[in-house]
């Protein structure tokens, strides 16, 4: 729900309410998308590949992709999570989600045209350290300039000490349903 947020609200006037509706919608989609599966309450996590191609924030309507674009292997030389969000960006993608283990956050650039773009980092799974203290949780977002800011902070909320771990990365395509629809009408 995070990444279509980026593409209706620029994060300039992302706040508390904006992240508690992420929170809302994002639990509406995951349970609907559930629900298509027909899978039982405490199943496990659905895969991002079986997740709906259709989601709603509040008034807003959006087509979904989902396609995963890169594995890699944390803190290795050749395929390192450095590696793989510089790969991504190359190519030109916007935003994408991160999986690890049992983790999973959103990240992505956003041209702005004044300052030139910034990079951010959606995540609502932190508990606990680094962040918070022992039984506290909030989603946050950060900002930063710079990617490899991007990757530290990724590293940071991670927390993951061992090497040689798998990760993917899968990036997200969203668009405004009621936008497509507006110009398909256009072109009548």
């Amino acid at each position: 729900m995070a990444c279509c947020a980026t593409s209706s609200r620029s994060l300039d006037f992302w706040d508390s309410h904006t992240l508690d509706r992420i929170m809302v919608n994002g639990h509406k989609y995951h349970d609907a998308s559930a629900k298509r599966l027909q899978r039982p309450e405490g199943a496990g996590e659905l895969a991002l590949e079986n997740l709906l191609t259709a989601c709603s924030m509040d008034d807003n309507h959006f087509w979904v992709n989902t396609e995963k674009v890169i594995n890699g292997i944390l803190y290795n030389r050749h395929r390192s999570l450095g590696a793989a969000l510089s790969i991504f960006f190359t190519h030109h993608h916007k935003t994408g989600i991160l999986q690890l283990k049992d983790k999973a956050l959103v990240f992505g650039f956003i041209p702005e045209l004044a300052a030139g773009g910034d990079f951010f980092m959606f995540h609502c799974q932190a508990q606990g350290k680094p962040l918070f203290k022992d039984s506290e949780s909030a989603p946050y977002v950060l900002r930063m300039r710079q990617m490899q800011q991007l990757l530290h902070c990724i590293l940071t909320t991670l927390n993951e000490r061992s090497w040689n771990v798998p990760f993917k990365i899968h990036k997200v395509s969203c668009v405004a349903r009621n936008r497509t629809r507006a110009l398909h009408v256009g072109r009548i």
